[in-house]
């Protein structure tokens, strides 16, 4: 399973779901480490909490000529 979470090929897999939320309490019975895009990024357990408007989002305008 984790070969295929890093190619995101996870989410067709039978023991994984997908679900839109604003916050997020993740624990575990060992300490584990949370990975985001690929980075280790915390260890558990955490709450992971989505912000409104927190992240600026820049786009490449291509010229026109």
């Amino acid at each position: 399973m984790l070969a295929r979470v890093f190619k995101g090929d996870h989410r067709s897999h039978s023991s994984a779901s997908m679900r839109q939320v604003r916050r997020l309490e993740i624990d575990a019975t060992e300490p584990l480490w949370l990975w985001a895009d690929g980075e280790r990024t915390v260890q558990l357990p955490t709450v992971i909490e989505v912000v409104p408007s927190c992240v600026a989002v820049l786009k490449k305008i291509e010229s026109l000529g």
